[in-house]
């Protein structure tokens, strides 16, 4: 079923990798924007957050953005949208991803992705129980890749992933071993099995850690982390995201620390 896009802005928060040759650590390279706090809107079922993305290391800002996520209740659907900004030039979208999949079961049903500054174009849909990705150097160029995927049980994209969380919330609480997921991962056109664990930070502080499966692959790659904090009505909220990024940053660092928040970034 692929997406229709309407006249409302709906926003997004995860995973997105992007493609460089024999380099396993861009595997994890990615868009975790599935990570969504409750923001301020006029209608109930759509929830808007705003972010700012820093280098890990030094903590500067390069960018902004927010996302927006529509909860249609009757299709058990949730469609969001993302859209990036430099801190130079906030009239500009340099990166967006549209992406919409199920509540029930978090199966994505479609997803685009493209960069003004890259050029570079991916779309998805669910055709059955696969996934057709096409890859190309831009929108409205030839068709550079076509990779045909199976949809499992349990498979999840990183838009669904604070979803899955929050909804699998006491099981992670209770298993010390984590839960295993198998992640689609759009840009790389594949399928990659991960563990989800939590640990307690403080009393309103729980920490989410994302590790890939493969021995090979954990040793290359710094775990991905989820920073989840209670509301005052005691609502778990992400307020940050460490790991990889999909949209480059001018120092060439690809780990990023996302902060979220509920106004507008200043």
């Amino acid at each position: 079923m692929q997406y229709k896009d309407n006249k409302i802005n709906i926003l997004t928060v995860l995973i997105l990798t992007k493609k460089k040759a024999f380099d396993v650590r861009f595997i994890f390279k990615a868009y975790f924007y599935c990570l969504l706090f409750c923001g301020f809107t006029a209608n109930a079922n759509i929830e808007t957050i705003y972010f700012v993305v820093k280098d890990s290391k030094t903590q500067k800002a390069y960018y902004q953005g927010y996302e927006t996520v529509e909860k249609k209740e009757k299709e058990n659907l949730v469609i969001k949208k993302t859209y990036y900004y430099s801190l130079e030039n906030k009239s500009k979208v340099i990166q967006k991803i549209h992406t919409q999949f199920s509540l029930e079961d978090f199966k994505t049903s479609f997803y685009e992705f493209s960069n003004s500054k890259t050029g570079e174009y991916i779309l998805l849909n669910l055709k059955g129980k696969s996934y057709e990705i096409d890859h190309k150097k831009s929108k409205d160029s030839k068709l550079e890749k076509n990779t045909k995927l199976i949809w499992k049980k349990n498979t999840l994209s990183g838009k669904s992933i604070h979803e899955y969380v929050l909804k699998n919330w006491q099981k992670l609480k209770a298993q010390t071993d984590g839960l295993s997921i198998d992640l689609l991962v759009p840009a790389r056109q594949e399928i990659i099995e991960f563990n989800l664990s939590m640990k307690e930070k403080d009393k309103s502080t729980q920490v989410i850690t994302m590790r890939p499966k493969s021995f090979f692959l954990k040793m290359l790659v710094d775990p991905i982390e989820f920073l989840f904090k209670q509301d005052q009505k005691g609502k778990n909220q992400v307020v940050q995201y460490k790991g990889p990024t999909s949209i480059d940053l001018p120092s060439g660092n690809d780990s990023i620390i996302m902060e979220f928040m509920k106004n507008p970034v200043p």
